[in-house]
């Protein structure tokens, strides 16, 4: 049975949709905060002043600690242990800039374990008791990993009639392993769990990273006009979001109740998964698309209905006609016209307020017959002899 991996999970709020990045980071957490632990005692240096392992990092970068003679070289990176930080232990979702500056960790790192390895730096010293008296001389050898050895602490301390330079030292001669190939920048850099092990394995980890976008709005035209472009929305409006279901009585497309219907659709990543992280405003996350919901505004949905090809049927076109179907009409226009049945004339309904005189729904022009209801006319009017009504 395959061992159950517990993963670092970030979950961010971006332009308002939730975006979650998880990879299998948390073992790798709990490493970075031993490491870190185990190369801040200044006492494993072996150096005088304050200065661990962990401190000449952070202000130098990838560095051999040099002794007397021999300065640090900082021309490593000087932000790998931010990096790190930002990396394993801020809740920060990782991007490519992120992934970009580990690389560049792991390029200096195998540089300097090449070309300027702390374990290889070499170190004039004295030999202990190797000094001649007659002539006044020490005998020398060279090191490599740490200057601090037995016959360098005895020609510090003995007195100069000795041959020594009579100083005081507060710091102990290092241990052998320090000058066998074991110096602590090598132990932290390069050592087993060091900080080359653990970049490598954070970024093959980043290789497996997921993001799912537990709602994804689209309230905006652009955004509309990314995600349509992922095949796999584009089929669900096409499959299913453009049926005579979702007409409603008034002809027109029922974007609320396609908006309900499309947030029940969980979609899965893909080739489109750009698209997708450029809709969700994170294009430069780290880690393929696992899944994500659409939230789209009912008017969003319309628009792109119609777009695919919906065809709305307003009033005009036999369907009930709707406040927006009568905006921007004038009174004259929505007059219906009707044969008078007394005299043939066309007769006229008027809205109320417009023709004050005319009292009835329904009128005739010519002879002046008035309605309140056309399914029920009034008798004809009688004419006197001069045609006017009596």
């Amino acid at each position: 049975m395959a061992k159950k991996v517990k993963k670092t999970r970030v979950s961010v709020n971006v332009g308002g949709n939730e975006v979650v990045q998880s990879f299998d980071g948390e073992s790798l957490k709990q490493a970075y905060i031993d490491w870190k632990r185990e190369h801040s005692n200044p006492d494993d240096l072996y150096i005088v002043g304050d200065s661990s392992v962990l401190s000449l990092l952070k202000k130098h970068g990838v560095a051999g600690r040099g002794g007397v003679g021999h300065p640090s070289d900082n021309t490593g990176a000087g932000s790998i242990i931010d990096t790190m930080d930002k990396v394993l232990l801020q809740d920060n979702l990782i991007m490519e800039d992120e992934k970009i500056a580990l690389m560049d960790v792991k390029e200096d790192l195998t540089y300097t374990e090449a070309n300027n390895n702390p374990k290889d730096i070499p170190f004039r010293v004295p030999i202990k008791d190797s000094y001649n008296k007659k002539l006044g001389k020490w005998e020398w050898e060279t090191v490599r990993g740490h200057y601090r050895t037995e016959g360098y602490m005895q020609k510090r301390t003995l007195p100069p009639e000795e041959g020594g330079d009579g100083a005081e030292e507060s710091v102990d001669a290092a241990p052998p392993e320090y000058f066998n190939g074991q110096p602590p920048m090598w132990k932290a850099l390069f050592g087993s769990g060091g900080f080359k092990s653990m970049t490598l394995k954070l970024l093959d980890n980043l290789k497996s990273a997921e993001v799912s976008i537990p709602t994804l709005n689209v309230r905006q035209g652009g955004t509309a006009q990314t995600i349509l472009k992922v095949g796999a929305v584009e089929r669900e409006f096409q499959e299913n979001l453009l049926g005579e279901d979702y007409r409603r009585k008034d002809g027109l497309y029922n974007g609320a109740k396609a908006s309900r219907d499309l947030q029940t659709v969980a979609f899965k990543g893909g080739k489109d998964d750009d698209l997708v992280k450029r809709a969700a405003g994170v294009s430069e996350i780290e880690g393929d698309i696992a899944g994500y919901k659409l939230n789209v505004t009912p008017l969003m949905m319309r628009k792109i209905a119609v777009s695919l090809g919906f065809e709305e049927k307003p009033e005009s076109e036999g369907g009930a006609e709707t406040k927006e179907d009568k905006i921007g009409k004038s009174w004259q226009e929505i007059l219906k016209a009707k044969e008078c049945p007394n005299c043939g004339t066309q007769m006229k309904r008027s809205p109320q307020g417009i023709l004050r005189r005319r009292t009835g729904k329904w009128f005739c022009p010519k002879c002046r017959s008035k309605f309140n209801s056309w399914e029920n006319p009034p008798p004809a009017p009688e004419i006197d002899h001069r045609g006017k009504i009596r």
